[in-house]
């Protein structure tokens, strides 16, 4: 009986070194992948910060770039009121002008083509 006590009691010791060795491993690489974290925030915050620079650069340049649009639109149209460093808002208030008074000018057009319809065959 005592035999078995003893092969168990061997058993069970080893089986408790196993656990203590796995969690002595999985502690270090625990250890090792927090090391890894930290030296990689350093990194992560400058990419993160990079790309919000560059995506605001670009964000800027589209802007002028619509607001340049709205320039030559309203040009086509009308004297601008607006100039290259006017702000979004300002040209899409332009362009909306712009096109309102576009339509007046059809609208007269129209108006005034239908009138002299009967001056065509004379």
């Amino acid at each position: 009986d005592l035999p078995c006590v003893q092969d168990r009691l061997n058993s069970y010791k080893d089986a408790v070194s196993r656990v203590e060795a796995e969690n002595d491993d999985l502690n270090n690489r625990y250890n090792a992948m927090k090391h890894r974290h930290a030296s990689l925030r350093p990194e992560r915050d400058e990419i993160c910060q990079r790309y919000k620079t560059e995506f605001e650069a670009g964000q800027r340049r589209a802007a002028q770039i619509y607001v340049k649009y709205c320039v030559d639109l309203v040009g086509s149209v009308t004297t601008p009121r607006i100039n290259s460093g006017s702000s979004v808002s300002e040209a899409i208030e332009a362009v909306q002008a712009a096109r309102d008074l576009n339509e007046e000018r059809r609208r007269i057009w129209t108006d005034w083509n239908q009138n002299i319809e009967c001056w065509r065959n004379v």
